[in-house]
């Protein structure tokens, strides 16, 4: 980029490049620069035309509409003259596109994880000049140093535990004065924190990642930026972002409400989440425009495989079906999860594709989370009493509303988050109930997502988020406790990661669990049984969430145990007789049926 003049500067041209056959092959270039709306813009190449240009309420801004005319990969000039004087010129490149996303869905076991709090491959990025969020690891709330070369380092561990996709929380440029460790206050949405690594360390990742099997899942963030995003300080238009007088009132039930006040709707979709992050007005088309064109370019970019977006609930319903739609039109094996973070199923099943009301919730979201199992698993396990709706029959009474659902199967499911209590601090710290969680989570219908450090049992102990998101041990030098190599471990530790392993990796090779269909019996003496059945396979899940031994009543299940000879137990491997399994007070036993 090379500027001649003082009275016009070219800072910035987003997106930075661009490829070529694209079935849409319009571009809209957002170029930022002082006074940079008193220059004409040129191309003189047959590989791009103009086709508009708008100027922004500021002067520092113009919004160039091209056609991509090449069909392989070219490079053309972009140049702006003043008063007939060339002042500035850019090189834009076109590549061919190479992206081919896998997708995820019932068949993975993803891994969430959080590349600040997971391991510190690089030191020497822990401080970054202009970067004024400093390391302190004693502080749950300040950053800690992990990195995305400390993820590279250990990806082989995924493999061992049995995931086969990776889902990191966002790492794009965070540069606020604290609370930047989580990423989900972006301050450039095309670069990648420094403090992390960089754009190509980023798309190195993925490489290597898909080198060991491993899909990458993108966290993306639309509703909101920074208040110390660079364009905040001189926005492109007024309306670029709502005004930020109030405060979002958290109740996504006015969404849905038909009843619902204006007012209340209008809080819960216009107002910002915190005074830190202003909320993005996505019926600027402009907006639109910037924040579709940056997810396809990270998709090509880095290869991703899937998204989950972030607080979707909260953004234009009508924008987000456009972003949507036009990634799906360009990826259609690309998986879109959906954060929807209600508790009950009502609310949550009609933002999945295909679901029959309200017709303006119509979405493309093949994925959604599913909060209404994780809170019945989190409450049910604690509650002794296991009948009707109560303990196993929360879980069970759960499941009956997947009717609601468009698609069961493909609902996201965990048992704890980044935003949650750790499950193993909601269950009292008690391994039996922490193994009958995770057993639900590896055998229950929909696409399992277990949260770094849940494979041993980590705890949140504090009151701030910061405190469920403890650093990993064995991710910096020097701790003593080590989960890659198992250094250091206490017995639950162990018996709960080897638990994980077991299930997990057995889970790579069950089409049943992974295909087959849920059939549930209603929870009746602390028992509650279900099954997944597929083309002859069958597997029996069955939970005991009281102090007494229980035998599986072998008549009350005959009309699928009936068509097998014996049970083996997925965990020990051994076989045992199919009307003679006991249950341990307070534990989950997994079988596969045997004919």
């Amino acid at each position: 980029m090379n500027t001649y003049s003082q009275n016009i500067t070219f800072a910035r041209v987003e997106p930075p490049n661009w490829w070529v056959g694209f079935k849409n092959d319009t571009l809209q270039l957002l170029l930022y620069g002082k006074n940079i709306s008193a220059a004409t813009v040129e191309i003189k190449s047959p590989a791009a035309e103009v086709l508009k240009i708008t100027k922004a309420h500021s002067t520092n801004y113009l919004f160039v509409d091209l056609r991509i005319n090449a069909s392989e990969p070219a490079d053309f000039d972009i140049i702006l003259t003043a008063q007939g004087r060339q002042v500035a010129r850019y090189n834009y490149k076109l590549f061919e596109r190479t992206a081919r996303p896998q997708g995820f869905g019932p068949e993975d076991f993803i891994y969430l994880l959080m590349p600040d709090r997971f391991a510190n491959g690089d030191p020497g990025n822990d401080y970054e000049r202009g970067y004024n969020d400093r390391v302190d690891p004693t502080d749950p709330d300040a950053r800690h140093a992990g990195d995305i070369q400390g993820i590279i380092q250990h990806l082989d561990y995924f493999p061992r535990l049995g995931v086969t996709a990776l889902w990191l929380s966002p790492v794009l440029e965070n540069n606020n004065p604290s609370y930047s460790y989580h990423g989900y206050g972006i301050t450039d949405f095309y670069k990648v924190d420094p403090r992390l690594g960089s754009n190509e360390l980023y798309r190195d990742f993925v490489r290597q990642a898909h080198r060991r099997g491993l899909k990458v899942i993108e966290d993306v963030v639309y509703n909101h930026c920074s208040i110390n995003h660079w364009w905040m300080k001189d926005k492109p238009f007024e309306d670029w972002v709502h005004g930020s007088g109030t405060y979002q009132n958290y109740h996504g039930s006015v969404l849905l409400d038909p009843h619902a006040a204006r007012r209340d709707r209008t809080e819960f979709l216009d107002s910002w989440f915190v005074p830190q992050m202003p909320d993005l007005n996505q019926r600027n088309l402009y907006l639109t425009n910037y924040l579709i064109q940056n997810t396809l370019w990270w998709i090509e970019y880095a290869h991703i495989d899937g998204l989950r977006i972030d607080t979707y609930a909260y953004c234009d319903s009508v924008f987000m079906n456009r972003l949507t739609a036009r990634v799906l039109e360009e990826y259609p094996h690309l998986s879109i999860l959906g954060e929807i973070w209600f508790q009950k199923a009502s609310l949550i099943a009609p933002f999945q594709r295909g679901a029959s009301l309200p017709a303006s919730f119509h979405t493309n979201l093949q994925s959604v989370t599913d909060f209404g199992l994780y809170y019945a698993i989190a409450e049910g396990l604690n509650d002794e009493d296991n009948n009707w709706r109560h303990g196993l029959g929360k879980i069970y009474y759960r499941l009956v509303e997947d009717y609601l659902y468009p698609d069961p199967d493909n609902l996201v499911i965990f048992i704890d988050n980044h935003d949650v209590e750790r499950i193993f601090t909601s269950l009292g710290e008690d391994v039996r109930r922490m193994k009958m969680a995770l057993t639900l989570l590896m055998t229950m219908r929909g696409i399992p997502v277990m949260y770094y450090g849940t494979e041993i049992g980590m705890t949140s102990d504090g009151k701030t988020d910061g405190d469920k998101r403890k650093d990993f041990p064995g991710g910096w030098a020097g701790d003593k406790v080590n989960v890659f190599t198992g250094e250091g471990l206490t017995q639950p530790q162990k018996e709960i990661s080897d638990y994980v392993q077991r299930l997990a990796n057995w889970r790579k090779g069950s089409e049943a669990v992974q295909r087959g269909r849920l059939i549930q019996f209603i929870p009746r003496d602390d028992v509650y049984v279900y099954f997944r059945v597929l083309d002859g396979q069958a597997v029996m899940v069955a939970l005991n969430n009281g102090e007494y031994v229980r035998t599986i009543d072998y008549g009350r299940y005959n009309e699928i145990l009936g068509d097998y000879n014996y049970a083996r137990d997925v965990v020990s491997g051994k076989k045992e007789d199919i009307k003679e399994i006991k249950l341990a007070p307070y534990s989950a036993r997994v079988f596969e049926l045997v004919q």
